[in-house]
């Protein structure tokens, strides 16, 4: 079989050299302070940082790896494998471990979400190390879980999440559309083409206020697109809202609100209003 890679050594006296795989796999053995160890199966592309993540997730929560090394020489974290002298020839190596460090320093000393999390870090706990709501999607979190962690919704909306997933999250499309998701992603993740339009519009187009809150709008949308007092409270937005829009009395009337109820909320004069205002 056949494989690619470059050319590691080569010796013209002997007219024969090695060749480093490009991306072979190879078995690495790590050993620990007092006998045990491990096999790992890893990809000789991997640099020592992946390496270091995939036998982290090995390690029982409270213990962190420092160091691995090859003879007496330390694993590049930076290199791939491959380009490690001597280590795919002799892939034994020797873990130096440590005690995991508090949780306020897991970002600052270099810990990936993806290994904390395979480890059983939950998201509140990288929350307060802080780690941003990207970091945590990336490595695999869910909506739900960063919610509970008490991220806000604007830095899950700029995670980095499929526009779908956000859908199942109960996002709207002006949610995403605000925080630069296409229409075209948008509406591939199942919204309808009129969530993506302006109350004015919606309104023109015969859509009621309670289909537009049901999609996010605010009460101050429907209200500046010309949306009546009686579409309002039908759409159960609150009485204190609609009572302070600015409405004229009779529109509140229309809406079923009675005059004695008004005057005592103190919306309106009891005495300067007339019963025409009332019956318009």
């Amino acid at each position: 079989m056949s494989q690619s890679g470059s050319i590691k050594k080569f010796s013209e006296d002997k007219d024969f050299g090695f060749v480093r795989p490009d991306d072979g796999e190879i078995d690495v053995n790590v050993y620990f302070l007092g006998g045990s160890s491990i096999k790992i199966k890893a990809k000789t592309s991997w640099t020592g940082a992946q390496l270091f993540q995939e036998l982290q997730t090995s390690l029982p929560p409270e213990k962190a790896l420092q160091a691995l090394l090859h003879g007496h020489h330390r694993v590049s974290v930076s290199a791939p494998l491959n380009q490690q002298e001597g280590l795919l020839a002799n892939p034994n190596l020797s873990a130096v471990l440590g005690i995991m460090d508090d949780d306020k320093d897991l970002w600052w000393n270099g810990h990936q979400p993806a290994s904390l999390r395979a480890r059983g870090y939950t998201a509140e706990r990288l929350h307060a190390a802080g780690y941003w709501a990207q970091e945590l999607s990336k490595a695999g979190y869910e909506i739900h879980e960063l919610r509970e962690a008490g991220y806000a919704d604007r830095y899950i909306l700029m995670a980095g999440y499929e526009a779908h997933v956000l859908r199942e999250a109960g996002y709207q499309a002006r949610d995403l559309k605000s925080f630069g998701y296409s229409d075209e992603q948008i509406l591939e993740a199942g919204y309808k083409a009129w969530h993506l339009c302006d109350a004015r519009e919606l309104r023109k187009g015969g859509h009621e206020a309670h289909e537009l809150r049901e999609i996010g709008f605010e009460f101050y949308e429907l209200r500046k697109a010309g949306y009546k007092a009686h579409e309002l409270r039908k759409a159960n937005y609150p009485d204190e809202l609609i009572l302070t829009a600015g409405y004229q009395l009779h529109e509140l009337v229309k809406a079923g609100y009675h005059i004695d109820e008004l005057t005592h909320r103190g919306r309106v004069q009891a005495a300067r209003a007339s019963q025409d205002q009332i019956i318009k």
